[in-house]
């Protein structure tokens, strides 16, 4: 079998630091329901915290499209490359 040593990781980093978030958000779930630590019962506090999070999900929504569509030829000149893309967002 013929090996090529200058051949890109298929994944990288991304498989481990999704698990871990959802480990760390499952956790903290789980401890919240177990009343092992604070749920938040202000309702102004929850609002704020809704809305932070709304402008988040979209920010992440425009993010991930900036760089699905406007990165695409880039990233496949790379790829085709096997080089790293270093530009981009």
């Amino acid at each position: 079998m013929n090996k090529n040593k200058n051949h890109l990781p298929l994944y990288g980093a991304g498989p481990v630091y999704v698990a871990v978030i959802i480990t760390v958000t499952m956790a903290g779930i789980l401890l919240s329901q177990c009343k092992s630590i604070a749920y938040l019962s202000l309702p102004m506090i929850k609002m704020v915290l809704l809305m932070i999070g709304v402008l988040l999900i979209a920010a992440g929504a425009v993010l991930w499209f900036m760089a699905v569509f406007d990165g695409a030829d880039e990233m496949y000149r790379g790829k085709v490359a096997e080089k790293f893309i270093w530009c981009g967002i």
